[in-house]
């Protein structure tokens, strides 16, 4: 009879300590899923800020040309006045 609760004691201390373990293993998994999920975002927010750069630095660039386009767009029609004239 002894025996028995002894045996029905480390059972239930034992089961205990499992689900204490494992309990413990799926924190410490989902703490590193979660690591790595943020690094990814990390990574692909730098990707983002990349392209937006470039994005911003292309629309700069067409808004300079398109300036410019009209700058002389203007003298093109002026020297076709006065060509004309």
């Amino acid at each position: 009879m002894i025996s028995l609760v002894v045996f029905y004691f480390i059972y239930s201390y034992s089961g205990d300590l499992i689900t204490v373990f494992y309990e413990k293993l799926q924190e410490h998994i989902s703490i590193i899923f979660n690591h790595r999920i943020i690094q990814e975002i990390k990574q692909n927010l730098a990707s983002l800020n990349c392209i937006i750069s470039r994005l911003i630095a292309n629309l700069k660039e067409s808004q300079i040309i398109i300036k410019d386009r009209k700058k002389y767009q203007d003298k093109i029609v002026i020297g076709k006045k006065f060509s004309s004239k």
